[in-house]
């Protein structure tokens, strides 16, 4: 393999921790990737063919982290949530023709106004209050 690299995607050399003397090893950032720049070519070396290709490698510096990732599905899911919430509070507001309906019949629930009460531990179920 014949491989090669611009300024920008380089990696880090790993060459010091190797456990073998001389190998050189490179660390690439994730999302890396190896490109092949010609068709494949026969080489001798040392008397025997040898395939080489010709490859570039490309670091992708703009990968986000695990955390970065994380932080956006959490602020996904929060919105997520919150519109839900929304939507529900919404919804039982959209009823209160029929609470009121209800609550010409029932004299006792008006009276100890539980419509209320379950309307609001409603809402605060949803907004996890």
């Amino acid at each position: 393999l014949e491989i090669s690299c611009g300024a920008i995607d380089r990696g880090a050399s790993l060459a010091f921790l190797s456990q073998y003397p001389g190998e050189e090893e490179i660390l690439y950032p994730p999302l890396s990737y190896l490109e092949v720049l010609k068709k494949p070519r026969q080489e001798v070396m040392e008397g025997k063919r040898v395939k080489v290709l010709q490859l570039r490698i490309n670091a992708n510096v703009m990968s986000s982290t695990i955390e970065d990732m994380l932080g956006k599905r959490k602020q996904l899911y929060a919105g997520l949530m919150e519109n839900i919430a929304r939507e529900v509070e919404r919804d039982l507001r959209g009823e209160e023709g029929r609470i009121q309906e209800r609550l010409r019949t029932a004299t006792d629930d008006s009276y100890w106004e539980r419509h209320q009460d379950l309307v609001s531990s409603i809402v605060k179920e949803c907004w996890g209050l």
